[in-house]
């Protein structure tokens, strides 16, 4: 596990002020169609076979390096990692993440990884600790927004943004551009503090097949910046294939 990519992040101190908790009927109304907004501009965005090149920067590495992504909304991601960081050769690492469980091959070090889903095991494995569906949100660079009965929900604005914050196990703020309903930033903040310590950033969107994505994301936490390009974007392939392949001799690890 020594050996595997370092996957994201800087902190970030953005905390603009909140004008209401748990929202009366008439501002829940505006949170839910604002919300409804951004999920109609995802929902296109599916069945992707897409390509990306990386960079990722760190106090001591600036380093390129590629990603292949497989997905389907709302329960399969699939990804290839290779490139020229110093401790990736090609093929490095390929993984399947559905709900329930996740299959991962580490190509250098002869071994394969299966367990659950959880967010803490998507952090072990991305080093990126985040919800499933988050997770899909970056690699698809099409971010929608899931609101369940738990959340306690906060709400502002500012000329250019709506401001949602979410507070359940974890607290996560979404800024919404007012004119196209995109999500630009994403973050997971402290709640001690309120100070975001993983943040995603959508940048340079574009329209494909009545939706939008972004082609340009931006992952920060702690000294790790992680920005990765779309080079090919393929929507609706109904015959994606989602199998890890290894060889039979490696070992195989439960968690």
């Amino acid at each position: 596990m020594k050996r595997i990519i370092f996957f994201f992040s800087i902190i970030f101190f953005l905390i603009p002020s909140i004008s209401k908790s748990n929202p009366a009927d008439s501002l829940m109304t505006l949170i839910n169609s604002v919300v409804k907004n951004v999920n109609e501009r995802a929902k296109p965005i599916d069945l992707i076979h897409s390509e990306a090149a990386i960079n990722i920067k760190t106090r001591t590495m600036d380093q390129d390096g590629f990603i292949e992504i497989k997905m389907k909304r709302p329960d399969d991601f699939w990804f290839r990692i290779w490139g020229k960081f110093a401790f990736i050769s090609k093929d490095a690492f390929i993984a399947h993440f559905d709900r329930k469980n996740f299959i991962y091959f580490n190509n250098l070090d002869d071994k394969v990884i299966e367990g659950p889903s959880t967010d803490r095991n998507i952090g072990f494995i991305i080093r990126v600790e985040c919800s499933f569906d988050d997770m899909m949100n970056v690699l698809s660079g099409a971010p929608r927004i899931s609101l369940t009965k738990k959340d306690t929900l906060s709400w502002s604005q500012d000329d250019t943004y709506y401001i949602l914050t979410t507070k359940n196990v974890k607290i996560k703020r979404y800024w919404i551009k007012k004119t196209d309903s995109s999500v630009d930033k994403i973050a997971y903040l402290s709640r001690k503090t309120l100070s975001a310590f993983l943040l995603f950033e959508f940048d340079n969107y574009t329209t494909t097949g009545g939706g939008y994505y972004a082609k340009q994301i931006k992952i920060t936490k702690g000294t790790t910046k992680l920005t990765y390009k779309f080079t090919s974007v393929s929507l609706n392939n109904s015959n994606l294939n989602f199998n890890v392949d290894f060889p039979s001799g490696v070992k195989r690890v439960k968690w």
